[in-house]
């Protein structure tokens, strides 16, 4: 049987949501065909859909309580809006479904943390029609790098790993150094394929493919690093573990690479038990992770305690960045981490601020 926090209504809240997701998910999506009615309530497979949709919801609704930040869970929800746009699926049946949420969580949970989940759905309903008309591009094809990283999107997108490389390429040859290719032509680009797949402008197998030619670019350009003297120290670089988004924890590592670290990176969703293993048996000095999304905070959370619980990894500094913690403002300080990084050099640099270097050369 699982074990609850009741002492803090929204830690509760978001045990209980995890624990009955698909009962609460299963309800939610019964109330929605009663909303809608009609042929699209009565549409094959349209249940099922609605309820592993709202099953997201529910995680990100959990994610939201669990760390007092209600906008995780507006977010989300501006972010479906988008994709139901994109979709051609009603923006009124995702309201119908939010609305049915609401409802389920407020009858079906306790009292004060049924009140408190309904209040957050509540509030995400409010601000539904706030968001633009779709989320904005993070390309700049205004600029010289801006235009490079165009360029190997566009090679991205046509599905030719040669053409990808030569844009790379193209952009060193200008001189671009690596830090700024990474920065300024690989994650916007990335970005955009994010953008373009959540519009319904790609598909999955297309998105896979940027994934795997940009883990193929990052690899051509390793050996290129420029790279400073040893530091003498070792750090493991690694994505939360249930986070299969690795690339951009991997470009960090290639600049703590450049600074001189001893770089041990893991790679994506390692066990807890077998990361704390590895910051003992690489004697590592600082241990650095990504959290792609809210719904991995609890992960995070879990890393961070049972490093704290072993006197051999307990003085091990920790430092978290990724997309979910963009604008979370101190959530890393409450996660038990010791800094928060919002980019690779940055992360270097509070990295080094950790282990007690001096702050990296200009």
């Amino acid at each position: 049987m699982a074990s609850f926090n009741s002492s803090d209504p929204g830690a509760f809240a978001a045990e209980l949501i995890r624990a009955s997701l698909t009962g609460l998910a299963s309800a939610s999506a019964q109330r929605w065909t009663e909303g809608v009615g009609g042929d699209r309530a009565d549409a094959p497979g349209a249940f099922g859909q609605w309820k592993v949709a709202l099953e997201s919801q529910l995680e990100f609704l959990a994610a939201a309580l669990g760390t007092r930040q209600t906008e995780i869970f507006v977010d989300h929800v501006l972010w479906s809006r988008w994709a139901c746009i994109a979709r051609d699926v009603p923006e009124h049946d995702l309201r119908v479904a939010l609305t049915a949420l609401e409802e389920v969580v407020r009858k079906e949970l306790p009292d004060a943390p049924g009140a408190q989940a309904g209040d957050v759905v509540a509030t995400a309903i409010a601000e539904f029609d706030r968001a633009p008309a779709e989320p904005p591009s993070h390309l700049e094809p205004g600029t010289s790098n801006g235009r490079f990283a165009a360029r190997y999107l566009l090679a991205l997108l046509e599905g030719s790993r040669d053409a990808a490389v030569e844009a790379v390429d193209a952009a060193r040859a200008a001189g671009v150094s690596i830090p700024d290719i990474y920065t300024t032509v690989l994650q916007p680009a990335l970005a955009e394929i994010g953008r373009l797949w959540m519009l319904g402008d790609i598909h999955v197998a297309e998105e896979h493919f940027a994934t795997a030619t940009t883990g193929l670019v990052i690899a051509r350009l390793f050996c290129e690093l420029p790279r400073l003297p040893s530091t003498g120290k070792t750090v493991i670089t690694v994505s939360v573990e249930g986070d299969l988004h690795e690339l951009g924890i991997r470009m960090v590592s290639d600049f703590f690479t450049m600074d001189g670290w001893r770089v041990i990176h893991l790679g994506a969703n390692v066990p807890a038990p077998d990361l704390r293993q590895g910051i003992i048996d690489f004697h590592a000095d600082l241990l650095a992770f990504s959290v792609s999304l809210p719904t991995h905070f609890s992960s995070a959370r879990s890393i961070i305690e049972l490093s704290r619980s072993d006197p051999k990894t307990r003085e091990v500094p920790i430092l978290i960045g990724g997309r979910a913690l963009h604008r979370r403002g101190d959530l890393w300080r409450e996660l038990g981490a010791d800094g928060c990084a919002t980019g690779a050099a940055d992360a270097v640099a509070i990295g080094r601020s950790l282990v007690g270097l001096p702050p990296p050369e200009e």
